[in-house]
């Protein structure tokens, strides 16, 4: 035993400098699984303890005779507890800011069942002062405001001050979407506040009731959960309910989880690619040793080894250092899952953040990269152990790989020597040349996946806010304001051009269930959006009928040609219109129609305008002068929008970028080590040739060109895997809000295959010069078989 381990000690501190690939690569495999998986499981006991501690409610009811719905749905079993409330859009001012505002109620002086919020600074809402309110953080934060400042909301009266009791988090707006559809919006463009339920139902007029229903704890998960909640919704839809919101898609959870669900998907698919790396290099590495060291196996053999010492000698030598690196990438995962965890909670000011320890996620981790090289060296270390003397001592059969090339040419062709020897090297030892192109394939994917991901985000979200949103600003106008506001808005220095548009709540209903989305109407021949069908082509707006996002397609089972009902809850109307056709846009599932747009017998007035900025105008004075103008009651700029994304995605950049970072890294490691390899193994032959006089430029080329030629050939199937990889994972971020659909620019392509030739040119030039350095006797003596 002390034998074998100072045997294996010897070999552990010969190869380290390969082993270092194999042993990089499972650390920063297991690192990025604990740490990608470790901060899923965080955030998701983070929002689970928010939840529990405001008692988040499990179905939001909208419409109907929301009272009886309250009352019958208190007696279901499953039910924990039901509140009713009011809730309305509504429009803020403040400042010389005006922004699109959500006024929800609440009980002054107590705590409501369902749905509480969390006081950050100053109190509750009180009884006796009517006029105070509470405000959501984000709109906080961006503003500025705090307890005892005042701002201006919009009611049926006009403008009415109201003072700022408290500033609250609230688990319905953890992150501040307006919708499902526009869950991209910035405090600067929307805030939620919160108000006495008494004064905010008699400003409603009976408009925008909500029952929020709260599950016992027995039924909020699995099969009983589902039944309740099937329940719970027929039973709203008994009671004329326009739409029911279990808490998976409330937009703000939605939109969450589908951010969370990025280190849930990256725990899986980035340590595979990692591993399979270190299960790369372990196979090169010790395939190489038990080829150069068949002689010494069959000695052992014949001095009475066992197989069984043999197999686990060689598999220790790919584990041992593949234990250690997996230990430490374990460590370093749990400390960077707590890192990222609360990066990701204060960047999106949730107000509760729990780390916990995951010992089995690194144990899981632990044992897939040990399960990994396992099977890597599996079959080299079986190699080993079948070797025997006879085997060892009577040396390897040449190749005719070779000798059948010229066999392979059109006859009369003769190719220069170097080209032959080029072209034999490869064909002689096709599992050889099988490995590097393996390898090359392998590095390209770890960078191309990563690069594919930053590509996508940035030509989607650059066709969505450049090519479909080409407006700069919103402008919202008061109910009833006539055609000289609209002429007062075109006047505005720096706007140059301004359309009428309609937008409203409604909900699409199909034979497979109903969707809220909101209904957009335009001025045909609009310049201020496009209509871009699911193959990019323009799809026309239509005079008499809907334009529907193709995500509602399968998922209300409906097919253009389709009379479909349309519930415009804020006008308390519906309309049937038909399916002319489907879009297919990046963010949002909108319905489109054109103007002017009629519902009941009578014209619904629009109640916004879509301006166009001249070119190099200060976009905030402009804004201040378009919030000048008399009606106009919000303004929202397009580029906040665009800003929201980023802080969204900031996280997703930064993860992506270092997988790029650690991918490319490894991706030249990776490259040195199978080229080196492949190089050491022709040793002796290329000390031959130096002795036979060849200059070691020649050697070189000749050395280069295989390579490269090996390098060509495995950029093709490397970009098909990086982009089957790539597509694979943006697929599951995309649903009804996003929809991801790979898009690699040409010169990505271009970029990272040059970068994987130069490494493979590069990484040869150490291999070479310790050639040089052999003598024939020596390469003679370590020669394979």
């Amino acid at each position: 035993m002390k034998l074998w381990l100072r045997m294996l000690a010897r070999d552990l501190t010969r190869l380290r400098g390969r082993l270092f690939t194999v042993a990089i690569a499972s650390l920063l495999g297991v690192a990025l699984f604990a740490a990608s998986y470790g901060s899923y499981r965080n955030l998701v006991a983070s929002y689970d303890a928010m939840f529990e501690r405001t008692a988040m409610a499990d179905l939001t009811v909208k419409g109907g005779d929301v009272d009886v719905f309250a009352t019958q749905a208190r007696a279901d079993p499953a039910v924990a507890a039901v509140s009713t409330r009011t809730v309305i859009e509504s429009y803020a001012r403040i400042g010389d800011r005006r922004l699109l505002a959500r006024i929800v109620g609440r009980p002054a002086g107590e705590r409501p069942a369902v749905n509480r919020v969390m006081v950050l600074a100053g109190s509750r809402l009180d009884a006796a002062e009517p006029e105070s309110v509470l405000v959501e953080r984000h709109l906080a934060e961006h503003h500025g405001l705090v307890p005892g400042d005042a701002l201006e909301v919009r009611t049926a009266f006009g403008w009415q001050r109201v003072t700022v009791a408290g500033v609250v988090a609230s688990p319905e707006y953890l992150w501040p979407a307006r919708s499902r559809q526009q869950v991209l919006t910035s405090p600067a463009n929307f805030g939620v506040l919160f108000a006495a339920q008494g004064p905010l139902e008699a400003l409603a007029g009976g408009r925008g009731r909500q029952a929020l229903v709260l599950l016992k704890d027995g039924a909020q998960e699995g099969a009983a959960r589902d039944a309740a909640l099937e329940r719970l919704t027929a039973l709203a839809r008994e009671h004329g309910a326009t739409d029911t919101v279990p808490l998976s898609e409330q937009p703000s959870n939605a939109i969450l989880h589908e951010d969370i669900q990025g280190f849930r998907e990256m725990a899986i698919l980035f340590p595979v690619l990692f591993l399979a790396a270190a299960a790369l290099a372990a196979f090169v590495v010790l395939g190489r040793l038990v080829h150069t060291r068949r002689w010494l196996i069959g000695t052992l053999r014949a001095s009475g080894v066992r197989r069984r010492a043999v197999l686990g000698y060689h598999l220790a030598i790919g584990l041992v250092p593949t234990v250690g690196a997996a230990v430490l990438g374990a460590v370093a995962g749990e400390g960077l899952a707590g890192v990222i965890s609360r990066l990701y909670t204060s960047q999106l000011s949730i107000p509760i953040t729990v780390i916990q320890a995951h010992p089995l996620v690194d144990l899981a981790g632990v044992a897939m990269a040990l399960l990994a090289v396992t099977v890597a060296t599996l079959a080299p270390a079986l190699d080993a152990a079948r070797v025997t003397p006879s085997r060892a001592m009577g040396g390897a059969a040449p190749s005719r790989q070779g000798g059948r090339l010229q066999r392979w040419l059109p006859a009369g062709v003769r190719l220069p020597a170097s080209l032959k020897l080029v072209l034999r090297g490869a064909l002689r030892t096709p599992g050889r040349s099988l490995v590097t192109i393996a390898g090359v394939a392998l590095s390209l994917v770890l960078v191309l996946v990563a690069l594919g991901m930053l590509d996508t985000a940035q030509v989607l979200l650059d066709r969505q806010f450049q090519h479909v949103q080409t407006q700069d600003a919103e402008v919202y106008l008061a109910d009833g304001a006539g055609a000289e506001v609209r002429q007062a808005v075109r006047a505005v220095s720096g706007v140059t051009k301004a359309e009428p548009v309609l937008a409203t709540p409604v909900a699409v209903a199909g034979p497979d269930g109903s969707y809220a989305t909101q209904l957009r109407a335009f001025e045909p021949g609009t310049t201020m959006h496009a209509f871009l069908g699911p193959g990019g082509d323009p799809v026309p707006l239509p005079e008499d009928g809907v334009l529907l996002d193709f995500a509602l397609r399968d998922r209300l089972g409906i097919e253009v040609g389709d009379d479909v009902p349309l519930t415009l809850s804020d006008l308390d109307r519906e309309v049937a219109r038909r399916v002319a056709g489907f879009v297919d846009e990046p963010l949002g599932a909108f319905a489109y129609t054109s103007l002017p747009f009629e519902a009941g017998g009578a014209v619904v007035p629009t109640n916004a305008l879509y301006v166009d900025y001249a070119a190099g105008v200060d976009r905030g004075d402009v804004r201040t002068r378009l919030s000048d103008v008399d009606q106009v009651v919000a303004v929202v700029d397009a580029r906040t929008v665009a800003r929201a994304v980023d802080d969204l995605m900031g996280l997703f950049y930064l993860l992506v970028g270092i997988m790029l970072i650690f991918g490319g890294v490894l991706a030249f490691a990776l490259i040195f080590a199978t080229m080196s390899v492949t190089i050491a193994e022709r040793a002796s032959e290329l000390a031959t040739l130096r002795a036979a006089g060849v200059r070691r430029g020649q050697i070189a080329r000749i050395v280069g060109g295989e390579n490269l030629m090996l390098v060509l050939v495995g950029l093709a199937p490397g970009m098909l895997v990086a982009w089957l990889v790539a597509d694979r994972f943006l697929a599951t971020f995309s649903s009804d809000m996003f929809r991801f659909d790979l898009q690699v620019q040409p010169l990505t392509w271009a970029a990272a295959a040059a970068a994987v030739i130069v490494a493979a040119l590069v990484s040869e030039l150490p291999a070479l010069r310790a050639v040089e350095r052999i003598e024939l006797a020596e390469a003679v003596r370590s020669r394979g078989g």
